[in-house]
């Protein structure tokens, strides 16, 4: 049943926020790349993008409690990192190629 999440104390859910917290810092080194090679536009629509996705995420799974809401925010965490992940691997490829013809 859905609407029977288990209750679960705040130090069960350490764990999802800190790997929330981690896949946070990991978009931050990978954002480092993006503001170098002046890619802020296409930056912002994907932490845009992803932050909506989070919203609808929290909004349709926070009624379910603290356990809901925690992996809501972990997998909006995870979903920002990757986004900015490939699109940061497809920017260094395009620059080295660059650098490499010249």
């Amino acid at each position: 049943d859905l609407h029977s999440f288990p209750t679960r104390r705040s130090s069960d859910l350490e764990i999802t926020f800190v790997l929330a917290a981690m896949f946070g810092c990991y978009y931050q080194l990978f954002v480092n790349y993006l503001f170098y090679y002046s890619k802020t536009k296409q930056l912002m629509m994907i932490t845009f993008s992803a932050s909506l996705i989070q919203v609808a995420l929290s909004y349709c799974f926070t009624r379910y409690g603290a356990v809901a809401t925690a992996m809501t925010n972990l997998l909006g965490q995870f979903l920002t990192f990757m986004f900015v992940w490939i699109y940061s691997k497809k920017v260094l490829r395009y620059q080295e190629i660059i650098e490499t013809n010249s």
